[in-house]
């Protein structure tokens, strides 16, 4: 079965020299993976090219029932400017593909895709912001259904119940990482690489504990080194 989608990769895998498979969000057809076969053709260079994460494509394939969808042909749904070229925005497109592509599940559906692909826009069009992969974090806890609760006053953060409380306990963050992540959350700027990483880090923990698979992507590893230098 021919069929037409728009996706948006979001990582690629070789599986020998000319074929790789890459995970995909579709916008009609969810989160599925796809083979991509390539060889000398104009076309084959072209699928090559184009289909790296974080490319958003107009895609055709062919499914024949049985293993994966095969890969057809391909043309660019968005062109980026800046995706590929800066180092560091291109690190964080990189995150945010992985994080989508280890936590959604399913069919997300039309309008969901839309919105996680004006995330890859929004990245590619605006000035370089450090914390906008943390802020895509809080964004995708909300759409998952587990987004920490902000207006708490408490002096601890409970990553199993995801609110702030009074009571230091065995699933509550140190004082100080506590603070940390609560102006964080409440829109305040992040001082400094430490800080940034360790908001990081606990996003991490937060995920795992409320999605069961989660770990951190390499091009976070990348990005906090070219930070460094």
């Amino acid at each position: 079965m021919h069929f037409t989608d728009r996706i948006l990769i979001l990582r690629r895998i070789a599986h020998n020299d000319n074929t790789f498979i890459i995970d995909v969000l579709g916008r009609r057809s969810g989160r599925i993976s796809m083979a991509v076969k390539t060889g000398r053709s104009a076309e084959g260079r072209r699928k090559r090219t184009m289909s790296v994460p974080p490319a958003c494509l107009d895609i055709e394939a062919l499914h024949t029932g049985k293993g994966l969808p095969v890969l057809k042909s391909v043309r660019p749904a968005y062109l980026y400017k800046d995706l590929g070229i800066n180092v560091y925005k291109t690190a964080q497109a990189l995150f945010l593909a992985d994080t989508l592509r280890q936590t959604l599940r399913g069919e997300p559906g039309p309008e969901s895709f839309d919105k996680f692909c004006e995330y890859f826009l929004q990245l590619d069009k605006a000035d370089y912001d450090p914390d906008f992969h943390l802020r895509f974090m809080f964004d995708l806890s909300n759409y998952l259904g587990f987004a920490p609760q902000t207006g708490e006053k408490g002096t601890f953060f409970d990553v199993n119940e995801g609110k702030f409380t009074g009571t230091n306990g065995p699933t509550t963050l140190d004082a100080e990482r506590s603070q940390w992540f609560k102006a964080f959350l409440q829109g305040r700027p992040v001082k400094n690489r430490k800080q940034r990483m360790e908001i990081l880090r606990i996003w991490e923990m937060y995920f795992q504990l409320h999605t069961g698979n989660y770990h951190l992507p390499e091009s976070v590893f990348v990005y906090n080194e070219m930070l460094s230098r």
